[in-house]
């Protein structure tokens, strides 16, 4: 009896092996064996071949008895029969079917393999006693083909939950491998995120640091600005300014009068000059015309001493009338010579005296002129300069509310963390107790500028830090903080207060000092 028997269906086209036992392992192998007497053993399960194979017909199964495919009348034969020889194998190895070949033992869960072998093992090991000649009859045959077949089955269900199990881990790894591809694209991402992010924290953080440096230098420009007593001396000086160029401008009006009243007087003397010249030459004509007269009678003297002696008296009465006028008129004109000489002289010395007073008015006057103009100009550009400075002052108040307001912004930011808050803390801790000891110093100062008995226990001991640690730890509201601010300029006022009387104080002593010095 052979102990390994073999299944044959034959079709005209091809004979199937259905059943293949080997050796070592028992594994049933479904063969095919197509029309031209090539044979493909298509295995059903796992395990390594140690024994041979053996290929028979049905009547190898029981001596004495051969069935043929006809009498196959098992349901199950039927049933596993397959319609053609390109499909007697594993259905997960359909070209259809993306998952690799289940059929091999190296590709699914070794421990679910083994108890499916260790069993199989089992039926198959029963189905070889039985055939061996435990078993006997027809319908003892038939049953154990029937639960053969459905052991098939069982393993092909197997072979198919596995293959779907292995698909099914397939896909797994294409998802894991997706999901690692889309983790790169996030990290990837994320890093460029990051980049970009620290990118932008730079460049706010250098926006910030220019803003403070623009907070800096406006700072400085409003410190190097002048300070309201300062714009006042400069109003002030503006005003004495003005005035001096008023009275320099008035001056100069009444010394344009008083020269153009000597230019008038001038002209008066010269025509006064002129008059006294043109009577000067009158005389001289007359002069002339006398002496020509005394010619003339002398002459006639001469011509007429033939004519009588009557005529001769009346000549010479009229010749020495002509002479006394004659001298008187020389005389005169002498005198008047004389007159218009000094005239001459003086008129000479007062016009030089006129031009040098003239040159001298007219050089201040010039120096009077330049002064105004340094004047006007000064005052142009004291008027621009308060102009500008009221212009800067309104720019820089108005840069100064929006760096507030951007302060406030990112002090709002600021405040948020954690870190900040509590340096902020510390801070507003150092500055109460700094606060409240310039409290007590005022105080004691006060009393020290008023003569009063200064108060011993803060004179000897200050606020401590602990007690205004406690102040400020108790709320760090925006009113609490406003409430201190109030405090610290009601603080700067008394300081202000202090120093006045201070002030007065050493007024006093230097008074009291320079009375002793006297005395």
């Amino acid at each position: 009896m052979n102990p390994n028997p073999t299944i044959t269906s034959t079709t005209p086209s091809h004979t199937v092996s259905w059943v293949r036992l080997r050796r070592s392992n028992l594994e049933p192998v479904i063969h095919t064996t197509i029309g031209d007497g090539r044979r493909s053993p298509t295995p059903l399960g796992g395990g390594e071949a140690v024994g041979r194979e053996i290929t028979g017909t049905v009547s190898h199964i029981h001596p004495g008895t051969q069935y043929s495919s006809a009498n196959l009348s098992s349901p199950y034969l039927l049933h596993v029969r397959p319609p053609s020889s390109t499909q007697i194998h594993c259905p997960l190895t359909s070209p259809s079917h993306t998952a690799p070949n289940l059929c091999y033992p190296a590709q699914y869960s070794s421990e679910f393999n083994t108890m499916e072998l260790d069993s199989l093992r089992q039926q198959v090991q029963e189905i070889k006693h039985q055939l061996a000649g435990d078993v006997t009859g027809r319908q003892e045959y038939q049953k154990l083909l029937a639960e053969y077949q459905i052991i098939l089955a069982e393993k092909s269900h197997l072979q198919e939950t596995l293959g779907s199990t292995e698909y099914s881990l397939q896909q797994l790894q294409v998802a894991y491998n997706g999901l690692q591809k889309d983790s790169a694209a996030c990290e990837q991402s994320y890093s460029l995120k990051l980049s970009k992010a620290e990118e932008r924290t730079a460049k706010e953080i250098e926006e910030k640091k220019i803003a403070w440096e623009r907070v800096a230098k406006l700072q400085q420009y409003i410190n190097e600005l002048p300070t309201a007593e300062e714009h006042q001396n400069l109003q002030d000086d503006l005003e004495v300014q003005t005035e001096d160029n008023e009275r320099l401008l008035a001056k100069v009006d009444h010394l344009a009068y008083q020269l153009k009243i000597e230019r008038e007087h001038e002209k008066e003397q010269a025509a006064s000059i002129e008059t006294q010249r043109k009577e000067k030459d009158d005389l001289l004509v007359k002069l002339n015309l006398a002496e020509n007269i005394l010619n003339e009678l002398e002459s006639h003297r001469d011509a007429t001493t033939e004519d009588g002696k009557q005529s001769m008296e009346e000549l010479l009465w009229i010749l020495e009338q002509t002479r006394k006028e004659l001298d008187a008129a020389k005389k005169l004109v002498n005198y008047r010579k004389v007159m218009l000489e000094e005239q001459a002289t003086n008129h000479d010395k007062i016009q030089r005296e006129e031009f040098e007073q003239r040159e001298k008015l007219e050089e201040k006057v010039r120096v009077l002129e330049w002064t105004v103009v340094q004047h006007k100009e000064l005052e142009d550009k004291l008027r621009y300069k308060l102009k500008k400075t009221g212009e800067n002052l309104r720019e820089a108040e108005k840069r100064l509310t929006k760096t507030e307001e951007r302060l406030e912004a990112a002090l709002g930011e600021v405040t948020s963390q954690q870190e900040i808050a509590k340096l902020v803390a510390s801070l507003m801790t150092v500055l109460q107790t700094a606060i409240n000891q310039l409290r007590d110093l005022v105080d004691i100062s006060q009393q020290i500028s008023q003569g009063q008995t200064p108060d011993i226990t803060v004179l000897l001991n200050f606020t401590n830090y602990t007690d205004a640690q406690e102040e400020v730890n108790s709320d760090l509201s925006r009113e609490t903080l406003s409430a201190q601010l109030k405090e610290v300029k009601h603080m700067i006022s008394r300081l202000d207060a202090v120093r006045l009387q201070l002030q007065d104080k050493h007024a006093e002593q230097l008074a009291k000092d320079v009375t002793c010095t006297q005395m």
